[in-house]
């Protein structure tokens, strides 16, 4: 048996549905035309369907959180604020440091030379403290920067990437590049990003 070919949509029909569906235009058309208020019916009762089936098979396949789950997620990703101590109790720590510092500098003053006279007992104290914090500052504060710089956890992931994209790029010459001798991957950088 078979059945009579569908007429052709009119050329109003074809501009009207697209652009109600965008602008939500056309009514009196839509008033007026069965051929367009069966096509909206049929596109609402697809919809419908659709958002019924994908509510059921979403309640079907995904399992409710546990309990807490949220804030274990949150948790997880920042860590939780530190509370921020005070002005007030700021002020204080700032407060008994210096008046700390005044009192030792008042009761453990070593005997001056007169004012306004260095001499060379002075420059020499000066130039062994100098020399003291300079090596200090070398054999001490040097090495442990240069381990934290070295051991950067940042500069690691900054190099996985770059060592993914550079494979990434490697896969994409070789497979979708007409000769593959010709294909070209950047060079490792010359210093890290």
């Amino acid at each position: 048996m078979k059945t009579a070919p569908a007429s052709p949509t009119r050329l109003i029909c074809r501009i009207v549905r697209p652009w109600n569906t965008v602008t939500g235009g056309g009514a009196r058309h839509l008033e007026t035309c069965a051929g367009c208020q069966a096509y909206f019916a049929a596109i609402g009762a697809l919809e419908r369907t659709l958002r019924r089936d994908a509510s059921a098979w979403s309640a079907a396949t995904t399992p409710a959180p546990s309990t807490g789950f949220e804030q274990r997620l949150l948790n997880a990703v920042r860590p939780p604020v530190q509370p921020k101590r005070s002005r007030l109790a700021h002020f204080g720590w700032m407060a008994a440091t210096a008046l700390t510092a005044a009192i030792a500098v008042a009761l453990f003053r070593p005997a001056a030379a007169p004012a306004g006279r260095a001499t060379a007992a002075d420059a020499v104290l000066v130039a062994e403290a100098v020399g003291r914090a300079s090596r200090g500052f070398v054999e001490h504060v040097i090495p442990s920067t240069g381990a934290l710089v070295a051991d950067n956890p940042l500069q690691r992931e900054f190099g996985a990437i770059y060592a993914d994209a550079r494979s990434a790029l490697g896969f994409l010459a070789m497979n979708f590049l007409p000769t593959p001798s010709k294909a070209v991957v950047p060079a490792a950088p010359a210093r890290p990003i």
